[in-house]
């Protein structure tokens, strides 16, 4: 408040008691008294404004922003691969900004074919979207369907693993199994992966037991946020709504 030079604005939210603008009421009051002056609202350097605000869309209210942390992620991913692989020099071409996909690969061997063909086919295997959920760009966002028992030991191998893609389909990371755990059953959710920052790791950052599954010395880790859109879909089945932090992801609401 000190280094304002003219004015001075302070917004309030209905109900939310900020702690300052009762002080600055009391002081006006206390100002218009010493100087003897007929009563005003809030003296004369204390203006108060309400102004009408339309309220935000539906799919605004909707939206969600999570980042990862690096216990979300498979963080020797790319070492495991030798420094020849492909994956080193997509993950060298990322800058932050740039958006990834994601899909589910299955754990077993037996469905290996089925989750090449997934890429292709997430986009058309997504649920239908609540009625009227709408961002400004005309995309839709969908709702919540959650599955799975709530172990995340037993979740991660029952649904798969959670990859992240460049735009061309290549994984060039992955969740750990906790994260895809929680996210898989919501991947419907999902709206963009935008990487945040790339991160440096080599063999002296691996513990280990899991260093000798490590085929070079230095990669990178794409630090990312996932921008989701949280709706529930209510049992009577009409309608849906915003749904609150116990309806998310781990609680991420």
């Amino acid at each position: 408040m000190t280094r304002a030079r003219e004015t001075l604005t302070l917004f309030e939210i209905n109900g939310g008691g900020h702690p300052l603008l009762p002080l600055l009421d009391a002081a006006a009051s206390l100002t218009q008294e010493s100087a003897g002056s007929a009563p005003r609202a809030n003296g004369d350097w204390l203006l108060r404004e309400a102004p009408i605000l339309e309220p935000p869309p539906a799919a605004v209210i909707a939206r969600r922003y999570t980042q990862l942390t690096l216990a979300d992620l498979d963080l020797g991913y790319a070492g495991r691969q030798p420094p020849g692989a492909p994956i080193h020099r997509r993950l060298a071409a990322l800058q932050a900004g740039d958006e990834l996909g994601w899909r589910r690969e299955a754990t077993t061997a037996s469905s290996s074919r089925a989750s090449e063909y997934s890429i292709r086919a997430a986009e058309q295997s997504m649920p239908r979207q609540p009625p009227g959920c709408h961002d400004a760009d005309g995309a839709k966002c969908h709702r919540t369907s959650r599955t799975g028992t709530g172990d995340p030991a037993r979740d991660s191998t029952a649904l798969g693993q959670f990859l992240l893609t460049t735009r061309e389909g290549y994984a060039v990371a992955r969740l750990s199994k906790r994260a895809a755990a929680r996210w898989l059953p919501y991947a419907d959710t999902i709206e963009a992966i935008r990487v945040i920052a790339l991160i440096g790791r080599d063999r002296s950052q691996t513990e280990p037991q899991y260093a000798t599954s490590l085929r070079c010395e230095s990669w990178e880790v794409p630090f990312v946020e996932i921008r989701w859109c949280c709706w529930q879909q209510p049992a009577d089945g009409n309608g849906s709504r915003p749904c609150n932090s116990n309806e998310s992801p781990a609680g991420l609401g």
